[in-house]
């Protein structure tokens, strides 16, 4: 599988996930969805790729908010997935530097991280 399948596939699993309900839902209402998830994530990638950030780093990112932030309530909406999509690829691949008062909240994230990493 290339990376433009793995990324098609990770928007699949998102939007399969945000759009989760009891009763059937079309297949094509998925992949419609999934096709505004990649739109949006092809968005946030201009606005890294200059900073290092590569396709293969965007797919786990996507999976990464597949598993960790993607629940049904949010349905079809792609402004969240933009939002923390956009979060976790600036702290992925920083566009700014921040300030002292800052940084203490990335040795938060670092700490979480770590947490999870040695688990």
């Amino acid at each position: 599988m290339n990376n433009e399948e793995k990324l098609n596939a990770a928007c699949y699993e998102v939007a399969r996930t945000t759009m989760w309900s009891r009763k059937p839902i079309d297949a094509k209402q998925i992949q419609s969805h999934a096709d505004s998830l990649h739109k949006e994530t092809m968005k946030a990638y201009d606005c890294v790729s200059e900073l290092g950030c590569d396709l293969p780093m965007l797919i786990r990112a996507v999976m990464y908010i597949h598993q960790s932030h993607a629940i049904p309530p949010m349905r079809t909406d792609t402004v969240w997935f933009y939002n923390i999509l956009s979060a976790v690829l600036e702290v992925a691949c920083p566009n700014i530097m921040v300030s002292d008062a800052a940084k203490d909240f990335l040795v938060d994230m670092k700490n979480g991280i770590n947490g999870q990493l040695n688990e």
